[in-house]
């Protein structure tokens, strides 16, 4: 579901655990196996901060910064302009100034733009998250802005959106670019970084699940992804490492999705380059009655 700073992953959950942490793991878990769970938990909700670079910073710090707080944590955000509000969310250890070459586009055709880091991402607080912190707060965003014309989501921010849209999120259209499809094989995955035994993988699984208070089974993007009735347009490159095209295939059937195959674009290159902000940016006006606006963030 997540990806942890100790078992380094990618965006979406290849485990490559180091030595001092599986020693460490392995440790803990001969003498007092609940407190291994409680800590393998621990690590795998805990993201890898990242912040905005410089060129990105000038064009967030355009817009009017807002917070919002979930359960305790204070979420940061910013948004631009007037029109139909368009939501951008990023991935997991991403940050919405991933997504500025959006920004422009968006504000071009007339519309509001609004984005968060989610909790202990980017400018956010906290050092814990997962998709059930991510969607939650997307909801908490419409109650500040209202209902969106749309949504424009990567990676593990489109499974978010999912789970969001399942939970009475109003969005008339949705963009996933690059997005998580399936959860499933992530907990083998680091399952296997650390060498659990079957006992400790169950061990720990109890443990994630008892801290949201949900079983993975309801984040499950292609399980989720036929109650989710409204336009959806997905852009993914075949040479994606981080997601594979046939999974995504898959979620886009389940979804009813528009499906636009790229190449040579990897996991990230979709959200800057041209013909895919073009295709984003047509799709989300369609039956839109956002004009020529401001560009300005």
């Amino acid at each position: 579901m997540s990806e942890s700073t100790g078992a380094r992953k990618s965006t979406t959950g290849r485990t490559a655990a180091p030595f001092f942490l599986r020693s460490t793991m392995t440790a803990i878990g001969l003498v007092a196996p609940p407190l291994a769970a409680r800590f393998a938990r621990t690590l795998y909700f805990r993201p890898h901060r990242l912040r905005a670079r410089p060129a990105e910073r000038e064009v967030l710090c355009r817009g009017t910064r807002f917070t919002l707080d979930d359960f305790g944590t204070q979420v940061t955000g910013r948004s631009g302009c007037t029109g139909p509000v368009i939501a951008r969310v990023p991935g997991w250890s991403g940050h919405i100034g991933q997504m500025t070459p959006l920004v422009e586009p968006l504000t071009s055709a007339g519309f509001k733009v609004v984005g968060f880091d989610w909790p202990g991402h980017g400018d956010s607080a906290g050092d814990a998250s997962s998709l059930l912190h991510a969607s939650r707060v997307l909801s908490s965003l419409q109650q500040l802005f209202g209902p969106f014309q749309g949504v424009v989501a990567h990676s593990f921010g489109a499974a978010a959106t999912i789970v969001a849209s399942t939970r009475g999120l109003e969005a008339g259209r949705l963009v996933f670019h690059a997005p998580v499809a399936r959860l499933d094989g992530y907990i083998n995955q680091y399952s296997t970084a650390f060498g659990f035994s079957s006992r400790q993988r169950t061990a720990f699984v109890d443990a994630c699940e008892s801290w949201l208070e949900a079983p993975f089974a309801k984040f499950e993007p292609i399980a989720l992804a036929p109650k989710v009735e409204r336009p959806v347009l997905v852009i993914h490159s075949d040479d994606d490492r981080e997601v594979e095209l046939a999974d995504v295939e898959v979620l886009s059937r389940a979804l009813g999705a528009e499906l636009h195959t790229k190449t040579s674009l990897g996991h990230r290159k979709s959200l800057r380059d041209a013909d895919c902000i073009r295709e984003t940016i047509e799709f989300l006006t369609a039956g839109s009655r956002a004009g020529a606006g401001s560009s300005t963030v």
